[in-house]
């Protein structure tokens, strides 16, 4: 269950909940072990990053392949928008 996607940070948190559940569910039935046993263990045992974990991880490497080619179009979105620039302002 591997979506290398950025839509993924659109998704509603309640979705992203059932995605968990769902991936703690087959982690649990693949090892037969119990609903009381510690997903984060389980995924641990098995070598499975949680998806949260999944999703940050694409998220830096997305971040990353944009930083590296600064004349694509979305770089200048990301790492030169207003909005950044003005919180920046704030700060200070």
């Amino acid at each position: 269950m591997d979506v290398r996607d950025i839509t993924n940070s659109f998704i509603l948190p309640s979705q992203l909940a059932i995605l968990d559940t769902l991936q703690n569910s087959a982690v649990r039935f693949i090892t037969g072990t119990f609903r009381t046993s510690p997903a984060l263990s389980l995924c641990t045992e098995v070598g499975i990053p949680p998806l949260n974990f999944r999703r940050l991880t694409l998220t830096a490497e997305f971040l990353n392949t944009v930083l590296q080619f600064p004349k694509i179009p979305i770089h200048e979105s990301i790492f030169h928008s207003p909005l950044r620039i003005k919180n920046h302002c704030l700060r200070q």
